[in-house]
């Protein structure tokens, strides 16, 4: 038989309940319980909005230096297509075809970086980056920190975005290929084989070409 009897034993449990600490108390719990929760909740969904930047970042990145080295490669092969002296060791045909390779490859890669689905990048830039879409495509020209907007060969693009001036560059290079390629133009891939021996040693033999220099102060391509 029990000796403790009810009322002994409802004072016991009161005493405990008074002297119990808080933080075990079953309100105390749940409330912490739900705060916890809410937070693993948020931690997930709000970095969730930046997650087409985060998962494009590195593919972004390398596309933007690759297509930096393009767009320069493509400089380069342009001026010696029109110099066509044969410092660069390749003969018109192989100039031209590169030059168009090297066109191409840029028109892909500035595609991919700014409308996303190639090359590995899931989300171009103009959906997700507000600073890519203002130099860009806003007037000004911010990436100059200050400096006057002056485009020399083409005074109209002046202040208009870094995109026109893109286009226009790749519109050139097309006039550049369709004025000083070989005619007739058969596209080939040599220029990507290794040169051959006679080539690379017949720098002694090529005398730079000086009589288009003029042709740059008025020939606004």
């Amino acid at each position: 038989e029990n000796p403790v009897t009810e009322a002994t034993d409802k004072e016991f449990r009161a005493a405990l309940k008074q002297r119990r600490n808080f933080f075990i108390k079953t309100p105390v719990y749940v409330t912490c319980f739900l705060v916890t929760f809410s937070m693993c909740f948020i931690s997930i969904l709000y970095p969730a909005r930046w997650e087409s930047s985060i998962v494009n970042l590195a593919p972004t990145i390398r596309q933007s230096d690759q297509r930096h080295y393009l767009i320069l490669t493509c400089i380069h092969l342009a001026r010696e297509l029109v110099l066509s002296d044969g410092l660069t060791r390749l003969t018109n045909m192989q100039l031209a075809s590169a030059l168009q390779w090297h066109l191409d490859k840029a028109r892909l890669s500035d595609s991919a970086i700014r409308l996303g689905g190639d090359l590995g990048i899931t989300i171009g830039a103009d959906v997700h980056s507000p600073n890519h879409n203002k130099v860009m495509y806003e007037y000004g020209c911010p990436w100059l920190e200050g400096e006057p907007c002056e485009v020399v060969s083409r005074p109209s693009l002046a202040g208009k975005g870094l995109f026109p001036l893109l286009v226009e560059f790749f519109t050139t290079v097309d006039t550049v290929l369709e004025r000083y390629s070989p005619r007739p133009f058969t596209y080939n891939e040599e220029f990507l084989e290794p040169s051959r021996k006679e080539a690379l040693y017949s720098f002694n033999y090529v005398k730079p070409n000086m009589t288009l220099n003029d042709a740059t102060l008025v020939d606004r391509d």
